[in-house]
């Protein structure tokens, strides 16, 4: 079972919170724009995730108004840092957003709960199957 966002994701024993992981490479992606990653690296466009176009797009939006980058990238998984967390009237909205970005969560979890793990989170994950 996927892990849901701050499930382990600050243990040293671990990289990224995935016990699975034993390595990680670290790359700087020439942008100061977080949402030009995905023009960079290529990601998207499998199974239920948007295409790198799309992601690009999300990725813009999510950063103007959470303050929200790509901090992980895996084969199936990203996972955001967010500089200003959702919080109140917006859980709503933005789990709706995350549901359809990502129908896997719906698998695990219903939204009422998604919304009070992403509630003043400064972490978003989200994989694919």
């Amino acid at each position: 079972m996927p892990m849901m966002p701050d499930e382990g994701m600050h243990d040293e024993e671990t990289v990224f919170g995935r016990p699975d992981m034993e390595e990680a490479v670290i790359v700087h992606i020439p942008t100061a724009e977080p949402w030009k990653v995905f023009a960079w690296l290529p990601f998207g466009g499998f199974n239920d995730c948007p295409t790198n176009e799309e992601l690009s797009s999300l990725v813009k939006l999510w950063h103007e108004e959470f303050g929200a980058y790509p901090a992980h990238i895996s084969y199936d998984a990203l996972e955001f840092h967010v500089e200003r967390p959702v919080e109140g009237d917006k859980l709503s909205s933005v789990t709706a957003d995350h549901f359809v970005v990502c129908p896997t969560i719906a698998e695990y979890v219903p939204p009422s709960m998604y919304a009070k793990t992403i509630d003043g989170d400064d972490m978003w994950s989200f994989w694919w199957d």
